[in-house]
């Protein structure tokens, strides 16, 4: 479903003057609309609730934010809100940010969250996938093509290799293996999005929590 709203996204970027440049100060809503419709069948809110985990960056200030990872939203709404603010990258999510509903103890959020090994899942093997080849803000088909290649290249030589170590480890085109262990680090010079810590926050519950279900 995602893949294809990509597509639809590239083909506003290519029909839109100055949608580069307009998305500079602020993200367009049309990822909010394409959120709504991600979710919009009952069956595919609940896959995303039950399943989905979004980080982000949040506090009251920009010398107070925080990397938060937030689950189990307590309505629609909430839940596209959450992951339209993750990516939030433009100068107004920078500055100001986004104030999400029902969630207001948070401050402001916007892109800037990172990935790292559940609380209560470090004895599970994970797979984690940046997307920066050099086009972070130019999605054309090409560039979603080119990348979802690559994804499907070192899912398939994580699958086919043996992994014995307990440690993270690059593949070829920026996938890492999130293994058994805390210890974080990135071999090589890209942009990971892993972070060292972070604060998970059950929306549902109204609650932080030291371990996920």
């Amino acid at each position: 479903t995602m893949l294809t709203f990509y597509m639809v996204y590239a083909k506003w970027v290519a029909e839109t003057p100055r949608s580069t440049l307009r998305q500079v100060w602020q993200t367009t809503p049309l990822w909010r609309e394409i959120y709504r419709r991600a979710i919009h069948e009952d069956e595919a809110f609940e896959r995303v609730n039950q399943r989905g985990y979004v980080a982000m960056a949040c506090g009251r200030t920009i010398f107070q934010w925080q990397n938060w990872v937030l689950h189990h939203f307590t309505d629609r709404e909430q839940c596209v809100q959450a992951y339209e603010a993750s990516g939030e990258a433009s100068l107004r999510g920078a500055l100001a940010g986004r104030q999400l509903p029902g969630l207001q103890g948070l401050g402001k959020c916007c892109d800037g969250g990172g990935v790292l090994p559940f609380p209560g899942r470090e004895g599970k093997l994970s797979f984690y996938h940046h997307s920066y080849y050099g086009s972070a803000t130019n999605c054309t088909m090409e560039t979603i093509d080119n990348l979802f290649r690559r994804g499907v290249d070192d899912a398939i030589r994580m699958f086919c290799d043996s992994y014995d170590t307990c440690k993270f480890r690059s593949l070829q085109y920026g996938g890492t293996i999130l293994g058994y262990s805390r210890e974080i680090f990135w071999e090589g010079n890209s942009m990971s999005g892993l972070r060292a810590s972070a604060r998970f926050f059950n929306v549902e519950k109204g609650e932080e929590e030291d371990e996920l279900p």
